[in-house]
């Protein structure tokens, strides 16, 4: 079979192999969004034992704030013996899974990792999970996770290997292609896991719709920017040259115009406030940030 190549506005890229695991899930993870959608969380992988114990260690953890499910990574490389590596982990995990204790760690794992991380924790804050983030946590992972397996290339094996799983599965190829006469200059294709949500028509009853300008504007210094917190719906002005925000007629800091409307605790103002890009995809104003 030939290999694929890629070619992007007359440019050559070549399919590129991995070599190593650590590789492609470098990749995984910094293009989590990407897949699992902007409003998810991606935790490290982590040793689960049972009394008994029986442990499995999966390549990592998601969750998805929008659909309020979480997911339990697998990464894999098509030339390795994939019922080998697949099937006992996925396995262990799911018999450590039913106990109710190893459970319970895992909900305190990632609680005590969002406690470190203010992006992580600003974001639960965001869909209105302030003062009961453990609770959320503990009920979602009571809920079945969905196995999410990553693969450079899809294989007849791995569809076979997947049939044999005891939890709900979805293989995702993750192929890379480097640009001809570079060595770091790459190009993904990958079927994103995320729906992207249709916007509503203007006659739609449901709610007020949202009308944010992309940066598209002329004036590209202000740039209108948005957040909501609990239920409301709150707008103002990023100045991108003075690296500020605008809002009721007053500037400050991103982060301190934020604790403005949340009137408690601080807030990371550069994942709180979010603007619209020119693609109508909507991010977190820390994209807009002068490095």
């Amino acid at each position: 079979m030939n290999e694929q190549i890629l070619i992007k506005d007359g440019v050559k890229y070549n399919l590129y192999e991995y070599k190593k695991e650590a590789e492609l899930e470098k990749m995984i993870i910094e293009y989590c969004k990407d897949i699992f959608g902007e409003n998810s969380l991606y935790f490290d992988k982590q040793k689960i034992e049972t009394k008994a114990g029986i442990k499995g260690i999966p390549d990592g953890f998601v969750i998805s704030l929008d659909l309020k499910k979480w997911y339990i990574l697998e990464i894999e490389l098509a030339s390795h013996d994939l019922y080998q590596h697949i099937v006992p982990q996925v396995t262990k995990f799911h018999k450590a899974y039913q106990s109710s204790d190893t459970r319970k760690k895992i909900s305190r794992a990632l609680y005590d990792n969002i406690k470190e991380n203010p992006r992580k924790k600003t974001m639960l804050e965001l869909i209105g999970i302030t003062g009961e983030q453990y609770k959320f946590l503990s009920d979602l992972i009571d809920s079945t996770p969905q196995i999410v397996i990553f693969i450079d290339h899809k294989t007849q094996e791995a569809e076979e290997v997947c049939d044999s799983l005891p939890f709900e599965n979805k293989i995702i190829e993750f192929k890379t292609f480097v640009r001809e006469g570079t060595e770091n200059v790459y190009a993904h294709l990958f079927e994103p896991l995320h729906e992207s949500k249709p916007r509503e028509s203007k006659e739609s009853p449901a709610r007020e719709k949202i009308e944010i300008s992309s940066t598209t504007s002329q004036d590209r210094n202000k740039i209108p920017i948005f957040t909501r917190y609990k239920g409301k719906e709150y707008r103002a002005t990023f100045i991108k040259l003075k690296q500020q925000v605008e809002y009721k007629g007053k500037l400050g800091s991103p982060s301190g115009i934020g604790k403005q409307i949340i009137d408690a605790g601080s807030v990371n103002g550069w994942i709180f406030w979010k603007y619209v890009d020119s693609d109508g995809k909507t991010k977190p104003i820390d994209n807009l940030r002068r490095r």
